[in-house]
């Protein structure tokens, strides 16, 4: 799959880091104001990653803009090379602000003026119920621009992660990532890559589910995937695209 993956702040780069643990052939780029959360990561580097001015923006949505509209051109710079090369681009944040957030409408505008065929997915983690005021002042304004952009033809699919359902970070990070990575790589299965990205890309909301193997049926399999999934799932919604790989013993 012609892919490539770019990580926005500091939950950014980390799932954005675990994803390309899962997978060493995939793509990406790490960006961020913060140059110490892109410490420590073992797949960020000098060849992938790009810092913003800003020393970090503080959950600050406005900030975020405000220092990548500073450095714009350095970003068209850095990846005019890049975005040609690749078809299919996702978009890795936080949707509680700050600089991953923030960035979401920039980012996904340069790609889709540098290409306007790409097909772009936004990936990003929602905060628990329980957060204070001002993180769920950051979603709302945070899902509606991503609504807007979608209507505006520049993104195509959405996913949010539900921490709701994390215990542990890290390996929650780390099934998230690895569902994803499933979901793009059914191609071994000699299922057309057209398919996939028709799939993966489709426009509105895209959920991936593992499909569990006990000799249920498959609408008991679906139910279990839904109920399991560490993904936010919608009280009800209309399936429009599905595409699985479905293999009994």
């Amino acid at each position: 799959m012609n892919l490539l993956s770019i990580g926005l702040g500091g939950t950014g780069n980390k799932l954005l880091n675990v994803f390309m643990q899962l997978d060493s052939t995939k793509d990406g780029i790490f960006i961020n104001s913060n140059v110490n959360e892109m410490k420590n990561l073992s797949e960020c580097n000098d060849s992938n990653r790009l810092t913003i001015r800003g020393n970090g923006t503080g959950r600050n949505r406005r900030k975020a803009k405000e220092s990548l509209k500073k450095d714009k051109d350095k970003i068209i710079d850095y990846l005019s090379d890049k975005i040609p090369l690749y078809s299919q681009f996702q978009l890795l944040s936080s949707a509680d602000g700050g600089f991953g957030s923030g960035s979401i409408g920039i980012i996904a505008k340069i790609i889709k003026m540098s290409k306007p065929t790409a097909l772009i997915k936004v990936v990003s983690t929602f905060p628990k119920s329980n957060c204070k005021r001002f993180s769920i002042e950051n979603q709302l304004d945070f899902y509606n621009e991503i609504l807007q952009l979608k209507k505006d033809g520049i993104i195509n699919s959405i996913v949010l992660i539900d921490n709701n359902k994390m215990n542990n970070e890290e390996e929650f990070n780390r099934r998230c990532m690895s569902i994803l990575l499933k979901s793009y790589d059914m191609t071994f299965n000699q299922i057309d890559e057209s398919d996939l990205a028709i799939t993966n890309f489709s426009n509105g909301y895209t959920i991936p589910l593992e499909i569990g193997n006990k000799g249920e049926s498959l609408e008991r399999a679906i139910e279990m995937a839904v109920s399991n999934s560490p993904f936010l799932m919608p009280s009800g919604f209309k399936c429009t695209h599905m595409l699985g790989i479905f293999q009994r013993e």
